[in-house]
């Protein structure tokens, strides 16, 4: 089991590439939350381990690869991303999208903050045919916010960086739960919707 120990000095060791390459297999590939990452490197930080600025760039320049990556695969209806697909129920995945079309960017941020489908938007909007430049701006925006805020974090309370990973996943359990149950309420008046029409 990692612990915090662990991950803050095999983090220490890494360079700024070795980052960038780390942010954009994390999500896709490493089965460690990023948002634990992003506190540690905030932590690292604090410590003048790293440059703010350098690493806010970097992490949310490798984001945007790995989203970009996955958006162009998607709008080709490439079969490398059937294993993605099949992580997600068939309901969740058209649920979204029916959101991504009306809301793209609400949807961006959605994805972004539950561990582990933040590749559901770019998977969604290359199969919607979203404007690319239109992704890229919604992506660009929401992935320096989420990594910075995260960052700060770490770095402004690195005396407490166990405390602070706690409430971390804390609150990632209320805005999980927050979010299905907004979600719930946004289907259910669609469906209403719907079933007035049919009327």
């Amino acid at each position: 089991m990692l612990t915090l120990a662990v991950l803050i000095k095999s983090f220490a060791h890494l360079s700024y590439p070795g980052i960038f390459l780390y942010y954009c297999t994390v999500g896709y590939v490493v089965p460690l939350p990023e948002e634990v990452v992003l506190v540690v490197l905030g932590y690292l930080v604090g410590m003048h381990k790293f440059s703010f600025i350098a690493l806010t760039l970097t992490i949310s320049l490798s984001i945007l690869v790995g989203d970009n990556f996955l958006y162009w695969v998607s709008r080709y209806e490439s079969q490398h991303l059937a294993w993605i697909r099949k992580r997600i129920k068939p309901e969740m995945r058209k649920r979204y999208e029916r959101l991504m079309e009306n809301n793209l960017g609400k949807a961006m941020i959605i994805s972004r903050l539950l561990v582990g489908v933040r590749f559901l938007s770019a998977l969604a909007a290359g199969s919607l045919e979203v404007p690319w430049r239109k992704f890229f701006f919604y992506d660009l925006i929401i992935s320096v916010a989420y990594v910075s805020t995260l960052l700060a974090f770490g770095m402004w309370f690195n005396h407490r960086l166990s405390t602070l990973i706690n409430l971390v996943d804390q609150f990632h359990n209320l805005f999980l739960s927050l979010t299905i149950l907004i979600v719930g309420v946004i289907l259910l008046k669609l469906i209403i919707n719907n079933y007035k029409k049919e009327e």
